[in-house]
């Protein structure tokens, strides 16, 4: 029974839906200014606000701080558009399981990570492909 509370609480705390009325002036005016007119669906993760949207028929988000700061934007992209170095690493390491999601990632100082979500966790690589770090996906 812990065991399944455990999760539970885990996967509860990882992203919260939140209603429009749920999410903090100063965030809803940042994402507004940097992105008019597009319908957005807002989730809590820890202590920043995810904003997910489209853009260009793209699915993107921007994480913010209560403050409405911006402190990442993620952008998918097809596995394809990987680096190569990415894909040379997944092909020698992870041998034979697929990428089912992948992301570009762009932190406020304007450094690009890499994500690729193969076999439930997230990946993590630098901009030249490097590998960082796994994640729980």
């Amino acid at each position: 029974m812990f065991t399944l509370v455990a999760a539970l609480s885990i996967s509860i705390t990882k992203a919260q839906k939140l209603s429009a009325a749920q999410v903090p002036a100063a965030v809803k005016n940042s994402f507004a200014t940097a992105y008019p007119n597009q319908a957005v669906k807002w989730e809590k993760e820890k202590d920043k606000y995810e904003a997910g949207f489209k853009k260009n028929g793209t699915d993107m988000s921007v994480l913010y701080t209560t403050a409405g700061e911006a402190t990442e934007t993620e952008t998918n992209i097809k596995p394809a558009e990987l680096p190569a170095a990415v894909l040379s690493y997944l092909k020698t390491n992870m041998p034979g399981k697929r990428i089912t999601e992948a992301a570009k990632i762009t932190n406020a100082a304007g450094v690009v990570t890499f994500e690729a979500e193969v076999a439930g966790k997230d990946m993590i690589f630098d901009d030249k492909g490097k590998f960082i770090k796994k994640m729980k996906g």
